[in-house]
């Protein structure tokens, strides 16, 4: 089954369209930063090509739902996830699922933001704070009447700040006195297993907690054939 060819065509039929410029409709935020973060969780930075476990992970009962093609076709387009023939959570998306630090976040989210070439337009001129006599500056970026741009101008706004909030959150100065309004990079939550000299940490989701059965298993199955050996020797 080619994914990509599934997945390309809502997209364009349901940008936004402005000038010579189109952006998607899912926003990045909260929509599509949610999705990859479940994908993550689901599969970690693994390939699949199972497309109906990724629609259910994602919460949509069939893969021919128009929504769920569409949110894949612009997790895409921002970068959060990549392959043809396959689903694979994007290094931009592991960074933004799991990030070490704010900054490897916020990175992760202006590589996400630039995705979008009308939003690269906008950002490299006003970062994430917008004038308030957008409508002409945007009409100049894309090269549409100022009719189309006062038309469209409130869409674009509301869409541009909310892909790009989080980002704001994060590059926003604190005072010292100031409480943080920036989000804490995320307390990884650990599974630790030990069992004599032998110590495994292994982060705690999903994948990782069925690898750790896994393992019990093994260990019970070495333990019982090491007792089996030394009852032989006796």
């Amino acid at each position: 089954m080619d994914i990509s060819r599934r997945v390309t065509n809502p997209a364009r039929k349901n940008r936004l369209r402005i000038g010579r410029f189109s952006v998607p409709r899912t926003r990045l935020y909260p929509t599509l930063i949610d999705a990859v973060k479940t994908l993550h969780d689901k599969y970690g930075t693994q390939a699949t090509t199972d497309l109906d476990s990724v629609a259910k992970t994602l919460g949509h009962a069939s893969t021919r739902s128009g929504t769920f093609l569409l949110k894949l076709a612009d997790l895409r387009a921002y970068g959060l996830i990549e392959g043809r023939g396959e689903v694979k959570v994007s290094d931009i998306g592991r960074k933004i699922s799991e990030p070490s630090t704010r900054e490897e976040e916020a990175q992760a989210l202006e590589s996400a933001v630039n995705n979008i070439p009308l939003w690269r337009e906008v950002y490299q001129r006003f970062g994430t704070e917008l004038p308030s006599e957008f409508t002409d500056e945007l009409a100049s970026i894309v090269g549409c009447s100022k009719e189309e741009a006062a038309e469209k101008a409130e869409m674009i706004i509301k869409s541009y700040l909310a892909d790009t909030k989080p980002l704001r959150t994060l590059r926003r100065p604190i005072t010292k006195n100031e409480p943080s309004a920036i989000k804490e990079a995320p307390i990884q939550r650990v599974i630790e297993i030990k069992l004599g000299e032998i110590h495994i940490s292994l982060p705690a989701n999903k994948r990782d907690i069925e690898t750790a059965r896994s393992l019990l298993d093994i260990l019970e199955k070495r333990l019982r054939d090491s007792g089996k050996e030394r009852q032989t020797d006796a």
